[in-house]
C-alpha cells in the first residue's frame, strides 16, 4: 500500500482477530474493549452489514459484521466470537468478529511493502500488511471501515 500511512506511524500495539480464518489487526489503543456477543437488537431495512445494536456497560452501540462487508457468508457465533469495542471520536462502535487472537508489540512485527490488492477490494480498509512469527496480517483502517456502513 503506498498512501503514506507507514505501519511505524500507526501504533505500538496491535490487537490481532481472525475472520474467515484470515488474520486482521486493528490500532490497540483504538479498541475499548472486547466482549462476548451478546443480545442483538435487529434493525429492520438496515444495511445488511449492519446486524443491529448491542448493550455494552449500559451503552448502546452500533455492531457490524465484518464477514458481511468483506462479502463472506454468515456464520453461527461460537464460543469464540467477540465484538471489538472500537472508540471512534467520541463514540464507541463494535465490529463482530471471529475470534480475537492476541496484542501484538510493534517491535515483534515487519512491514510488508509493496502489496498489490484486486481492484475490487476496497483498499481503504486497509492501513498497511505486516509479518509476525511467519503469519502475515492485514492492518485495517477502522475509520474506513465503520464509516462505510455507519456514516
Amino acid at each position: 500500500m503506498s498512501d503514506n500511512k507507514s505501519l511505524a506511524k500507526v501504533a505500538d500495539k496491535y490487537v490481532t482477530f481472525e475472520v474467515a480464518k484470515e488474520r486482521y489487526a486493528t490500532e490497540a489503543l483504538r479498541v475499548h474493549s472486547i466482549i462476548r456477543l451478546g443480545a442483538v437488537t435487529r434493525l429492520p431495512g438496515a444495511h445488511e452489514t449492519l446486524l443491529g445494536f448491542v448493550n455494552v456497560r449500559s451503552s448502546i452501540i452500533p455492531l457490524i459484521c465484518l464477514r458481511r462487508l468483506f462479502g463472506l457468508p454468515p456464520v453461527e457465533a461460537t464460543r469464540e466470537t467477540r465484538v471489538i469495542v472500537i472508540e471512534r471520536g467520541n463514540k464507541f462502535q463494535g465490529m463482530l468478529v471471529d475470534r480475537v487472537l492476541d496484542v501484538l508489540e510493534f517491535d515483534d512485527v515487519e512491514e510488508i511493502d509493496g502489496v498489490s490488492l484486486p481492484v475490487e477490494v476496497d483498499h481503504s480498509f486497509f492501513a498497511s500488511f505486516f509479518r509476525c512469527q511467519e503469519q502475515t496480517y492485514a492492518l485495517m483502517d477502522v475509520n474506513s471501515l465503520l464509516a462505510s456502513v455507519l456514516g
